[in-house]
């Protein structure tokens, strides 16, 4: 993941569906470190046999919108259409 950048993540608690937060308000919703969060996530780990996290698809969006408006200024300094 990149540094700098704020990330979402989805929470269950069990099998229910809390909410969206970032790393920050998951430690502060479930005591688990900010830092823990994404790798959890990543390892797709139940934090205390109850809490889940999950990158959100928020993100997800916004990185095809940001990688889409990249891409377009490179063909255009090569002059190409976009």
């Amino acid at each position: 993941m990149k540094r700098g950048v704020t990330y979402k993540y989805d929470v269950y608690d069990g099998e229910e569906y809390v909410g969206t937060y970032t790393a920050r308000e998951v430690a502060e919703l479930t005591g688990i470190s900010k830092k823990l969060v994404s790798e959890y996530a990543n390892a797709f780990s139940v934090y205390k046999n109850r809490w889940r996290f999950e990158l959100s698809s928020e993100d997800f969006f916004d990185w095809k919108q940001e990688w889409d408006s990249a891409r377009k200024k490179i063909l255009r300094s090569y002059g190409r259409a976009v």
